[in-house]
């Protein structure tokens, strides 16, 4: 059976107070543009919640993850929530849009390719699709593993492709 948006509220509660974690706030923000729901805490303790670089985020955004896919019959599909602790995912959001439309810029202006950083299979999707759009860039990971990137290429219009 398919769990329901106050069930993930109530784990993600129940997860960080196990950890000894305080909550400030929690709520459900819904994003029509990406159709995914976002539980939002604000909490005192965000050392221990976002960990370094965001790992312990990630971990718990997987655990969510993992409790949101038991129970779920054939052919059900979990519920499309992501987690967020003091808005750090949603700024780490907005940090890889301006790197990706800066590389962009980069690659237009010297009518080249441009290869970023390696990054997670989260990361990278949220590059290419917001680069999906310009008609003269195209995007594609390259490498294995934790070295997988993004080069963004110039090219003059790939609607002629």
């Amino acid at each position: 059976m398919a769990k329901t948006l106050d069930d993930a509220k109530d784990f993600v509660q129940k997860v960080i107070e196990t950890l000894g974690a305080s909550i400030l706030s929690i709520k459900t923000i819904d994003d029509t543009d990406s159709g995914l729901t976002t539980i939002s805490v604000q909490s005192s303790d965000s050392r221990i919640l976002i960990g370094r670089e965001g790992e312990s985020l990630m971990a718990l955004s997987t655990l969510l993850h993992r409790f949101l896919e038991t129970g779920l019959k054939d052919g059900e599909i979990p519920l499309p929530v992501t987690l967020d602790i003091n808005d750090f995912q949603k700024n780490h959001l907005e940090s890889l849009k301006t790197k990706a439309h800066m590389m962009a810029e980069r690659a237009k202006f010297f009518k080249s390719s441009i290869e970023l950083d390696p990054m997670n299979g989260y990361e990278r999707r949220v590059i290419h699709t917001y680069l999906e759009k310009d008609k003269n860039i195209t995007t594609e990971s390259t490498g294995v593993g934790k070295d997988r990137r993004i080069v963004v290429t110039f090219i003059e219009d790939k609607t002629a492709i």
